[in-house]
């Protein structure tokens, strides 16, 4: 009995003793992704080019929403002009064909419209999805290298919550966040013309 309570009391102290160095070799790394996205001068870069495809595909589907006001607008008057007691039968007869030829061509028109707006949408949807994912793969590069130049075994996002919507990091000092250091790594190529700001510690 007495040989199996040292043997547990060995077998603990050797489980301590290595969780103990398993931690002093672990280090830690913090960094906000939210600041990352924010701040990563080809964000703007992305949602600006975002803004030009969006008004372009605006400005087409205004021209297309003038021309069927246009053609709406020729089918009530040949609609109208069918209805008139004035002229002979067959010259009405003559005016509802034109109203009826006037309106397949308004339903056309409608119709695409409605699969131009459709198919712009999930353009621009896939677009900004693409661009999204480009970015945060150039982040979690320069993560992944600023991480290991600085010989860190993991980093968490700071920024990050659960499904909760409680924060993944309950706790950091602040002083293993290389938020900065990726943030002007990301950021110095960046054109002049971007305007992108000049990394703000969140340290207090």
């Amino acid at each position: 009995m007495k040989r199996k309570i040292i043997i547990s009391l060995v077998t603990l102290l050797v489980c301590l003793s290595m969780a103990s160095t398993a931690s002093a070799e672990t280090k830690i790394a913090t960094v906000s992704m939210r600041k990352l996205l924010d701040k990563y001068y080809k964000k703007s870069v992305a949602e600006e080019a975002l803004k030009e495809k969006e008004e372009s595909y605006n400005k087409d589907g205004k021209a297309m929403m003038e021309e069927f006001k246009t053609k709406q607008d020729e089918y009530d008057k040949a609609l109208s002009a069918s209805y008139d007691q004035a002229v002979t039968p067959s010259e009405r007869e003559k005016r509802k064909l034109a109203a009826e030829s006037k309106l397949a061509e308004v339903q056309t028109l409608q119709k695409s419209i409605q699969t131009f707006q459709s198919t712009a949408n999930e353009q621009l949807e896939t677009l900004k999805r693409r661009m999204l994912d480009k970015i945060i793969e150039e982040i979690r590069a320069a993560v992944n290298a600023k991480a290991k130049s600085n010989g860190y075994s993991l980093v968490l996002d700071a920024s990050g919550e659960s499904i909760s919507q409680v924060p993944l990091v309950l706790y950091s000092s602040g002083e293993s966040d290389i938020t900065d250091a990726v943030l002007t790594q990301l950021n110095a190529l960046a054109p002049a013309s971007t305007g992108s700001p000049a990394p703000v510690s969140d340290k207090k």
